[in-house]
């Protein structure tokens, strides 16, 4: 705590084994950040891939620049410590878990680092617990990802994309071949999505292999029982608190996203699913029907304010 935890120098196994060939490849496109979805999504992944027979390498890819490696240090130190579950290599930039090799890769190109929702994001990490005083900026002894280029390219078993990559050249996916599934969480126009940039990346990746959407009307029906949560030994108690928080996040608050980042079809689509998410949890808890419920003067006046702050004409 106070800092994300230093790798331990001289790992239990050189870079070079980290590309060893095994039998199953999957690339992950994730943005770990403060609201510990993809890190909950990565935890379960790879604990299902250790108890399969067949040794697997995952290539993960970080979306958001070395910040998302200094979270992935801070969050699960512990894992990462002497004796933990998590055994990195002698280069910092790939670790094991079971039978399972992860490759560590930054996503080029993305300039995020410098935008408001990174400055927000390393607000939170500090509020968190992570007091690193140079958020975003190498230091000697952090785990760190490769040049994504360097990626070896051949027979991939599954790419999954859980974040947005419009400033990545979709001749990137040309050099991977026999991928079974790409697997989207989202759909065209959303967040993970972003339209114009991509056409062209699901163009590459209709050309590598089948494409399937894991639409929100799926995702959103996976529910965590409290007692599940509460009770993980493999979530720490920071993705447990996050998870919580986003849940409130989730039933009382709308989705604040600047004009420049957001189209007028992404706000709304949002909104849309939020609000159904919202009648369903209404209806799980108080078994009645939200639509009865009367709102109070300060709730009609917070929507109008919302309303007023996100319609303005320079969003898309």
């Amino acid at each position: 705590p106070g800092g994300p935890a230093k790798a331990v120098a001289g790992g239990g196994f050189s870079a070079a084994e980290a590309y060893a060939t095994v039998n199953k490849r999957i690339i992950v496109f994730a943005d770990l950040r403060t609201d510990c979805d993809s890190e909950v999504g990565l935890v379960w992944l790879l604990a299902t891939l250790d108890r399969r027979q067949d040794p697997t390498t995952v290539e993960l890819v970080l979306t958001d620049g070395h910040i998302c490696f200094q979270w992935l240090q801070f969050i699960f130190a512990e894992k990462f410590s002497l004796g933990g579950d998590w055994e990195l290599a002698d280069d910092f930039k790939s670790f094991q878990a079971g039978k399972v090799v992860v490759n560590m890769y930054v996503c080029n190109g993305t300039n995020r680092e410098k935008s408001t929702q990174a400055a927000g994001v390393v607000r939170k990490m500090k509020s968190s617990g992570f007091s690193h005083s140079t958020a975003g900026v190498y230091a000697e002894g952090d785990i760190a990802g490769r040049d994504l280029n360097d990626m070896p390219g051949g027979r991939v078993n599954a790419i999954v994309m859980t974040a947005a990559i419009p400033d990545l050249d979709s001749a990137f996916f040309a050099r991977f071949e026999n991928v079974k599934c790409t697997f989207v969480v989202g759909t065209p126009g959303g967040v993970n999505c972003p339209l114009p940039a991509w056409k062209g990346t699901l163009a590459a990746l209709h050309r590598a292999g089948p494409v399937l959407y894991l639409t929100p009307q799926l995702t959103r029906e996976v529910r965590f029982p409290k007692s599940y949560v509460t009770s993980s030994e493999d979530w720490t108690d920071t993705m447990k608190r996050s998870v919580w928080d986003q849940v409130l996040t989730q039933m009382a608050r709308r989705p604040e996203i600047p004009a420049q980042a957001g189209a007028w079809g992404l706000l709304l689509r949002l909104n849309v699913a939020n609000a159904q998410t919202c009648r369903d949890w209404y209806n799980d808890v108080l078994k009645a029907d939200v639509k009865k419920a009367k709102p109070t003067q300060a709730l009609n006046d917070a929507v109008d304010a919302y309303v007023a702050r996100s319609s303005g004409d320079d969003r898309a």
